[in-house]
């Protein structure tokens, strides 16, 4: 009673009061009556804190997903699971949800998540916070154009991976071509390897025919990896690198040594990039030291034009993505569309203009 709702295919969507509800199924369903029964679930749920957080939440684009529900709708190797882990894995995602928003403002798109999980579910989280910004520091100097950065706990990563995903690692190790020589001989631990710090700043225009010009890239090393870095690694940088330097298990590059880490410099970084280095993960890219023009964009590719600032970061409570646009005093969403419609009316044979 009170609901409108729309179906096509194996999709329906139902809209009651101030909720909306999208249903999937493979095979045929009474879309009405799935709706109505999805619609009394969600409203036993109603009086959570973590569901009114969401439904209270203000932005243009408000969305929440149940961990719990994709994991009762999982089709995945989590079947494949010893009964144990299903169960606690089940515990995990039990009242855990993502919420997410995204708002179009004058010259910037934000888009942020939040993470409302469980406490079992949040102390499995492996990303790492610095205050000090130590991988920032371990980058050298320069106006880098593009800069990443992570930090995290490697061993509690793989021990999640390998009790609750245990097929994930071998397959990404079997796409990792010669890479995948050094996690084997690592015993299959990824913290043999690394510590879990490591990052990268690309400085100097991109060149379409010889790529970016220069670079300052750091990680640190588990004790395997030392090893195998002083045997393999280290001698192959030295042939084409100015800078290599290894201080216990911490391994610094820089294609310049001008450019390389010391206590008196460091890296110059953009406005909006300035937490870059403190949290379990970022990446940002500087369009506007990017000379666009020596790349061929074609159709909607033709919108990173318009953006000067792309920045993304990551921590266990959630993420932030920010888009900056050249026009700092128009709707960046108006922006956008004005591209695409000026786009479309050049495809358009015979438009007026």
């Amino acid at each position: 009673e009170g609901m409108s709702y729309f179906s096509s295919g194996n999709v329906a969507i139902g809209i009651k009061n101030n909720l909306s509800l999208i249903v999937s199924k493979k095979e045929k369903y009474d879309a009405r009556k799935v709706l109505a029964e999805a619609f009394a679930d969600v409203r036993k749920e109603l009086s959570g804190d973590k569901i009114e957080e969401i439904l209270e939440e203000k932005g243009e684009i408000v969305s929440g997903v149940s961990i719990e529900n994709l994991y009762v709708t999982s089709n995945t190797e989590l079947a494949n699971l010893p009964a144990n882990k299903k169960k606690e894995l089940k515990e995990m995602a039990h009242d855990s949800y993502i919420k997410s928003t995204v708002n179009f403002d004058e010259g910037e798109m934000r888009m942020e998540t939040k993470n409302l999980f469980s406490e079992k579910l949040m102390s499995n989280m492996f990303f790492r916070a610095d205050s000090d910004a130590k991988v920032a520091k371990q980058l050298g100097k320069g106006e880098p154009i593009m800069g990443f950065s992570m930090n995290m706990d490697v061993r509690k990563f793989q021990d999640f991976m390998d009790s609750y995903s245990p097929e994930t690692m071998p397959t990404v190790v079997q796409s990792a071509g010669p890479l995948a020589m050094f996690y084997v001989m690592s015993g299959g631990k990824l913290s043999n390897l690394l510590s879990g710090e490591m990052g990268i700043a690309l400085l100097g225009q991109p060149d379409m025919m010889e790529g970016l010009s220069d670079f300052n890239f750091f990680v640190g090393l588990g004790k395997q990896g030392k090893i195998m870095a002083e045997q393999q690694l280290i001698p192959m940088l030295k042939e084409s690198m100015e800078h290599v330097e290894l201080t216990g298990t911490e391994l610094t590059v820089a294609s310049k040594k001008s450019n390389a880490p010391s206590t008196a410099s460091e890296l110059t970084l953009p406005d909006g990039a300035e937490s870059f280095g403190t949290k379990g993960m970022h990446l940002f890219l500087n369009l506007e030291k990017v000379d666009l023009s020596t790349f061929e964009f074609e159709g909607p590719s033709k919108l990173i034009n318009q953006l000067k600032f792309v920045s993304f970061e990551m921590d266990n409570e959630g993420s932030i993505m920010i888009v900056k646009a050249k026009k700092p005093n128009v709707n960046i969403l108006k922006q956008a569309v004005d591209v695409l419609v000026k786009e479309m009316k050049g495809k358009i044979s015979g438009f007026d203009s």
